[in-house]
C-alpha cells in the first residue's frame, strides 16, 4: 500500500490481477478482469471494490426474486471481525434432494455444506488448496446419495 491518509482512511496501492492470471495484467484480458491488491502476509488478492466480494445465491424459480443472499468466502489476512468478505473463485455449486447446497468455488480453500431453503451455513471444513469445480454426487450400491 502507498499513499495512505490515516485522517480519511484512504489508500492507494500497486493493483494486479485479472480472471485468467492473478498476477497478470488487468487490461486487454478478454472476458474483463478484476482490480486487486495484493494482501498482507497473505497471498490472498484483495479486490478493490466494497465486499462482499464473492456470493452464494438462490433465485425463486416461480418469480425470479431472490430468495436469499449469502457472502461465500473469507478473507483470513483481515482481523477475525471482518473476515467474512466472500472470495472471488469459480467453480458451481451442486444442490441435494435432502436440501443441502455443497460448494468449493473460492480462493479461500474451504469446502462448505449450505441448508438449501435459508442459505445458512451449516459445516465448513478447510483444505490443503481451493477447491475451484463443481462437487459431485453419485447414488451407491444402497441407493442412497453419497
Amino acid at each position: 500500500m502507498k499513499d495512505h491518509d490515516p485522517k480519511a482512511g484512504l489508500a492507494s496501492g500497486a493493483g494486479q490481477g485479472n480472471r485468467v492470471d492473478p498476477t497478470g495484467p488487468y487490461e486487454g484480458v478478454p472476458g474483463g478482469g478484476r482490480y486487486s491488491i495484493p494482501g498482507m502476509n497473505s497471498s490472498q488478492q484483495l479486490p478493490c471494490q466494497q465486499p462482499p466480494w464473492g456470493e452464494l445465491t438462490a433465485v425463486n424459480v416461480n418469480t425470479g426474486e431472490f430468495a436469499w443472499r449469502v457472502p461465500l468466502g473469507v478473507t483470513d489476512s483481515l482481523p477475525a471481525d471482518k473476515q467474512n468478505t466472500g472470495r472471488p473463485g469459480n467453480g458451481g455449486t451442486i444442490a441435494t434432494a435432502g436440501g443441502l447446497v455443497f460448494v468449493g468455488a473460492t480462493d479461500d480453500s474451504r469446502f462448505r455444506a449450505f441448508d438449501a431453503k435459508t442459505g445458512k451455513e451449516l459445516w465448513t471444513m478447510k483444505l490443503r488448496g481451493a477447491a475451484e469445480a463443481t462437487p459431485i454426487t453419485y447414488q451407491g450400491p444402497d441407493g442412497n446419495n453419497t
